[in-house]
């Protein structure tokens, strides 16, 4: 009940005060948008929590400098609130050492708990298939491939800052199990060793020509 009555207040003023942050944001008036999602934020809004962590990541100048550990400490206020993105993005955080040390298996840790964002699925693909905080697994890695696709023809949450279109959001996924089908039969045929070998000389030369 307390739960309803929340998602329930947060329809009225907040989400109003968030839908005018994201539109001034789109605008670029990133003062008129950090000012609201602060508002918001402060009233323990997810979304708003999350919005403001996007931009104390980026910065507001002259008036917010980048500030990486308020930006973590929002996306895991939101996150606690079952905020999907915010989770996601504290993965990122740890896959690719933002304000934090490079730590492959909590990345994966975040991913792996959220199987219908298409995102977080297509990163978990990823560190399958080249071994990134787990034993590396080909098969596997081409089955979240292809759960990334179907997820993200789902309607989800995007974070304000994502001006990808919809529609092509099935793409990297697809494009990826594309590379593995090819790679895959290129090795089966043999053509990959006579690719490798080819290679060889070519950066062996490499390393006498660049600097």
């Amino acid at each position: 009940a307390v739960k309803a009555f929340k998602q329930v207040a947060e329809r009225g003023v907040w989400g109003s005060l968030v839908d005018y942050g994201e539109q001034a944001y789109r605008r670029g008036d990133l003062l008129g948008a950090y000012l609201r999602f602060r508002l918001a934020a402060e009233s323990g809004y997810r979304v708003g929590l999350s919005n403001l962590a996007v931009l104390l990541e980026k910065g507001v100048p002259p008036l917010v400098r980048i500030n990486l550990h308020a930006a973590y400490a929002a996306y895991q206020l939101a996150a606690t609130q079952e905020d999907v993105p915010s989770r996601r993005r504290l993965g990122d955080f740890f896959f690719y050492a933002i304000g934090r040390p490079r730590d492959y298996a909590k990345a994966l840790s975040y991913y792996a708990a959220l199987p219908h964002d298409p995102q977080a699925v297509f990163n978990l693909a990823w560190m399958h298939e080249w071994g990134l905080g787990t034993v590396q697994n080909g098969s596997h890695a081409s089955l979240l491939y292809l759960r990334a696709a179907s997820a993200a023809g789902r309607p989800r949450r995007r974070m304000v800052w994502e001006a990808t279109p919809a529609s092509w959001a099935p793409l990297p996924a697809r494009l990826a199990l594309w590379r593995m089908r090819l790679w895959d039969s290129l090795r089966s045929s043999g053509v990959s060793t006579m690719l490798a070998t080819l290679a060889a000389p070519v950066a062996k030369l490499a390393e006498h020509v660049i600097p």
